[in-house]
């Protein structure tokens, strides 16, 4: 009877032993498995972080603003005729805003054009200056009429000064 429990005794320890090494190495092989799907889909060991990540450019909608704008100079006898575009970054929805509310668009435009001195307004710096009132004059307009819809930059297509 001994050496029947002798013999049984060894079989069990080496079918365990077995066992434990087919588990041990299924889970190696399932783990080895999975960071290689890791590092071939850039889950693992991409070396940029999210901070680093540059947004993606939102695309840019250039608007004409239809019909030119004609202007007395103030201070002066001469006239200013022009005529604008603007761009966005708001998508189609705030193109389709400046559309919509072109006509209190062109009243804010007159209105600051009838503030604009005509000296300043020969040389470069004047005209950007002028551009950017015109730029915040059309968000107002667009923040009163259409909520969050708004321009990034004014564009004069033709500027001239008589």
């Amino acid at each position: 009877m001994s050496d029947e429990t002798e013999v049984e005794t060894p079989a069990p320890k080496k079918k365990g032993k077995k066992k434990l090494l087919l588990i041990l190495g299924s889970a190696l092989l399932l783990a080895g498995g999975a960071a290689g799907g890791g590092v071939y889909l850039g889950l693992i060991g991409s070396h940029a972080s999210a901070a680093d990540a540059k947004p993606e450019p939102k695309p840019i909608a250039y608007v004409p603003i239809e019909t030119s704008f004609t202007a007395n100079v103030r201070d002066s006898d001469a006239i200013m005729q022009l005529s604008i575009g603007v761009s966005t970054t708001g998508g189609e929805d705030a193109a389709a805003a400046i559309k919509t509310h072109e006509l209190p668009i062109r009243s804010a435009v007159l209105m600051e054009l009838a503030e604009a001195e005509g000296d300043p307004l020969l040389y470069s710096e004047g005209k950007n200056q002028l551009r950017r009132k015109l730029t915040k004059a059309i968000n107002g307009v667009l923040a009163e009429k259409a909520g969050e819809a708004r321009i990034d930059d004014v564009y004069f297509t033709s500027f001239l000064i008589q």
